[in-house]
Formats: C-alpha cells, sequence, structure tokens
C-alpha cells in the first residue's frame, strides 16, 4: 500500500515539474531550412550552417497573446516595430500589447500581433518583419 501511494506521489510531482519546464521552440520559415535568429538584437534568418547553435525562442503565455524570449538573451522579447513594413527587433519588455503574438497551435502558423491583429510576422528575404499577409508562414518545431 505505501509503495502504490508513494508511486502515486512520484508520478504527479514529475507530471508537474514537467510542466513547468519552458516551452522552447526554434522557429523556421515553412519549406525552407532558414530560422528566426538574432543580428545584434535585429530579427534575421539563418540557416543552421551560418550560426553556430540555432536560436531557441521561449514561448511565455500571457494575457492578450504570447511572449517570445531569446534563450540566452536574458531579458529581450520579439517586439512589434511600427510602421509595418519594419525589421523586428528583441528589445527589453515593456508594458503593453507590442512585445504580445497570437498564433495558432497547429503547425505552420501565423504570428500576428496583439496589438494590431491585422499585422503578422512575416519574411522579406533574409529579414524577419512586419506585414499584412496573413499566409502561414511558420512551423514552431
Amino acid at each position: 500500500m505505501k509503495i502504490k501511494l508513494f508511486l502515486i506521489l512520484l508520478t504527479t510531482f514529475t507530471s508537474v515539474a514537467l510542466s513547468l519546464i519552458p516551452n522552447q521552440k526554434k522557429i523556421r520559415l515553412i519549406n525552407t531550412n532558414l530560422y528566426w535568429a538574432l543580428n545584434d538584437t535585429n530579427l534575421v534568418l539563418k540557416t543552421p550552417e551560418q550560426v553556430p547553435e540555432v536560436q531557441l525562442w521561449t514561448i511565455i503565455p500571457y494575457a492578450y497573446g504570447s511572449y517570445f524570449l531569446a534563450v540566452g538573451h536574458p531579458g529581450l522579447y520579439v517586439q512589434f516595430n511600427q510602421p509595418v513594413g519594419e525589421q523586428l527587433s528583441a528589445t527589453e519588455h515593456e508594458e503593453g500589447y507590442n512585445h504580445r503574438w497570437l498564433f495558432t497551435e497547429d503547425n505552420p502558423v501565423t504570428i500576428s500581433s496583439s496589438q494590431d491583429p491585422s499585422v503578422f510576422i512575416i519574411a522579406n528575404d533574409s529579414k524577419v518583419v512586419a506585414g499584412y499577409d496573413c499566409q502561414p508562414q511558420w512551423i514552431l518545431e
């Protein structure tokens, strides 16, 4: 009886601990080998051969959108830089919706700004920018 209780408690604690691990993802442009990366604080697209390690992003769910935090770059969150068409950057967190993003859980995903849901994260050559193309463009791996 004590062993069964111990196993139930162990399973419960393991489940809780695993749920606390951050949701880290690589973000890839659909049908390519290009991933989100940081060039200083600007978001760019790079192949794994161009960078020593593909950038991981911690997705932090929050009210009215999620944050994309650059792993290994403490405090840098993807920000919607107005006007539309501008390259996105990772900046220090600020209050407001310019760091929050809306997306579906199914791949491929569209990622839209919580500040302006008609604006999406899109690729423009080797840059990651804000634009109006609502086609799913990203794979979360």
